[in-house]
């Protein structure tokens, strides 16, 4: 396969075509330098085969180019020493190390409150606190460049193999780049050749001070996918003046951060909904267009994608999120492994971009957590346990397999008949079919290490105190809410006019030919989805919600498969009403108070999605029963899948 060829670019040659893209990852100490979480996290990458680590972005000018809650510094030559032993650990695994050179520019504070005032081409508002960033002056502009320059010089002298110069999403290059975000009437804006200058001349800095040998890469939005951006026809026209300054190869992404809305900012961070490589194209014009190297990203999960994409599109494929959910993706896909594939929940980048913390990810518990973790299978149990999981949902499965990664004799209990729990749910519409991915992953797993999966078994706790289980690990889950105020006409519905959104969206509710107006009630990301699963049927959709605004529906989530729901409501004129809560319901009618006047909504079908409440009965039947008990996952409180399955892979982890 050409995608396990070597790759040469300039004067460095990579092993295999497959690239890590950079991703923040707070690993870093608040200081900048080199931590050995984050030596152990890229480690973990080099020997899984990885051909080039390009590092997240590190920052040149602190404090006023950070761009993250913590980044590698490359602005002063103290810290030379830790960048210089990080680069001879990962060329310890053959894998190349490139650093990312970045400048916020105008998304200064969009990751912490700051008093610094954001510098970018223009006066404008920028990212998703709207910081107020003053134009650059000619003075700014060329002290940003020297800072670029100085920090090509030490990456070329702490060892690293090549640079990489950031140049899209909506940083400081971007900006400068882009007719939206660059206003400027001077030899820095207007043109393409005057808005390429700021840029052209920092690489040309560059390829003074690393010789002519060094691989300059540049990461550059193909499309900025917002009307007043850049396309695909410009981005050519750059790419070709920015080879003539000295680059080498240019990485190919989309969007921008600048603004946090659909579709920009779904290309710069893909949601659930896009295709596998759909960014590709872009690279594949621009190398055609232009003759340089190029590198493509894009949701890139399957070898077979990964493979045509090297052999039509472009010279390598990166991938970022999905290295943080299999590290082992080059080795597995070199022997016919079997691969976990990111699913794209987002919630690496919850926790490291909205939330401050250290990087997560839902499906790799041990993510960020090798330095001071070992892989589960490294840790056995001293003595042999038997371990009984209840509950074939996502906590579940990830109990069962962490134990019998540990060598624990394991059966789980599923009382339906089918693996997943609300994840058949959670899948359920086309905007979120990535998350079936999440049980093509477990179900082959426990069969590989011998968990004996018995489903059709609603176990009692009778049964389990009578047991030969040393362990029992509860993973029930959860239950849709059904408050007092439907309880009695959710009973009395003998025609199909009321039903949970759960039911609805898992199939277990078939929608009756008849329908065709419905009322969701709560607007939760279970009331949106199934708002969005009927919508998609014809049905006209009315989404009523009673605490939260339009503008709050999503805070707690995970933004970017939030927006895009929201975008795809909007698309499917989804009615939303917020300040509304449902007074009384009555023959096909809710009543509803929409801000201090009633309204009368009639309905089809009316669809319930208030919650959940956890399913805790087996925890208290158990309690004092002489067992270990352990929970994890929903019957503690709902929660998202992340916290579910982080739970239960530590219930298991931790067993001694």
């Amino acid at each position: 396969m050409k995608l396990f060829t070597p790759l040469r670019i300039n004067g460095m040659t990579i092993r295999n075509r497959v690239i890590m893209a950079p991703v923040s990852t707070n690993l870093p100490s608040a200081q900048g330098e080199i931590t050995p979480e984050m030596t152990s996290f890229y480690y973990a990458r080099g020997t899984g085969g990885t051909g080039l680590i390009i590092l997240e972005a590190c920052c040149l000018d602190f404090p006023q180019g950070k761009s993250g809650y913590t980044q590698i510094r490359l602005d002063s030559d103290s810290y030379l020493p830790g960048l210089y032993q990080f680069v001879d650990t990962i060329h310890e695994t053959g894998c190349k190390v490139a650093f990312q050179l970045a400048h916020c520019g105008g998304m200064l504070g969009d990751r912490e409150l700051t008093d610094l005032e954001p510098i970018a081409p223009s006066v404008r508002r920028y990212g998703k606190n709207k910081r107020l960033a003053r134009a650059a002056t000619i003075e700014d502009i060329h002290r940003f460049q020297q800072k670029f320059i100085a920090a090509a010089r030490r990456v070329k002298q702490c060892g690293a193999d090549a640079l990489e110069i950031h140049g899209a999403n909506g940083y400081l290059i971007a900006e400068f780049l882009s007719p939206w975000l660059n206003k400027r009437e001077d030899e820095y804006g207007g043109s393409v050749e005057n808005r390429a200058r700021f840029a052209v001349e920092i690489v040309r800095g560059i390829r003074n001070v690393v010789g002519p040998s060094f691989p300059i890469l540049f990461r550059i939005n193909g499309d900025e996918l917002t009307p007043e951006g850049r396309h695909l026809s410009e981005t050519v026209q750059l790419v070709r003046l920015l080879k003539g300054a000295g680059v080498d190869c240019v990485h190919v992404t989309a969007g921008s951060g600048a603004v946090p809305q659909i579709p920009a900012r779904r290309g710069h961070i893909d949601s659930m909904a896009v295709a596998q490589g759909w960014k590709s194209h872009m690279a594949r014009e621009i190398r055609e267009k232009c003759g340089i190297l190029t590198i493509a990203v894009g949701s890139i999960r399957d070898v077979e994608v990964a493979e045509r994409i090297v052999e039509t599109d472009a010279d390598a494929v990166a991938m970022g999120r999905q290295l943080v959910c299999d590290p082992e993706w080059v080795n597995k896909a070199r022997t016919g492994g079997h691969i976990r594939r990111c699913i794209s929940c987002n919630m690496c980048v919850m926790h490291r971009s909205f939330y401050g913390a250290k990087i997560r990810c839902t499906l790799n518990p041990m993510a960020g957590r090798e330095y001071r973790w070992m892989p589960p299978e490294k840790k056995p149990l001293a003595k042999p346990r038997s371990v009984a999981v209840v509950g074939g949902g996502p906590a579940g499965l990830q109990a069962a397999y962490t134990a019998a990664q540990r060598g624990c004799s394991v059966t789980l209990f599923e009382e339906t008949d089918h693996l997943g729990g609300n994840l058949q749910s959670a899948g359920r519409i086309d905007l979120k079919y990535k998350i079936n991915w999440i049980l093509d992953w477990f179900v082959p797993e426990l069969d590989r290490l011998g968990v004996n999966v018995i489903c059709r078994k609603r176990i009692t706790a009778e049964e389990l105190k009578a047991s030969d289980f040393d362990t029992i690990i509860l993973c029930t889950g959860s239950q849709p809410r059904l408050n007092k105020l439907f309880a009695d006409s959710f009973t009395a519905a003998k025609d199909g006019s009321i039903c949970q959104a759960i039911d609805l969206l898992s199939g277990a509710f078939r929608i009756p030919e008849s329908v065709r107006t419905a009322v969701v009630v709560g607007a939760g990301l279970v009331g949106m989805e199934a708002a969005y699963h009927l919508a998609q049927k014809g049905v006209a959709v009315r989404l009523i919600e009673g605490y939260r605004t339009k503008k709050t529906l999503i805070v707690g989530h995970d933004q970017i498969n939030g927006y895009e729901l929201l975008y795809q409501l909007g698309r499917k004129k989804v009615v939303i009403w917020d300040h509304t809560q449902p007074k009384r319901v009555q023959d096909h009618i809710i009543v509803v108070d929409r801000e201090g006047t009633e309204e009368t909504l009639p309905f089809d079908l009316l669809v319930l999605a208030q919650g959940q409440i956890a399913d805790d009965a087996l925890a208290k039947a158990l309690q004092g029963c002489g067992k270990e008990v352990l929970e994890a996952g929903d019957c503690l409180g709902a929660r998202t899948i992340f916290y579910a399955v982080q739970e239960a892979f530590q219930a298991a982890y931790f067993l001694s």
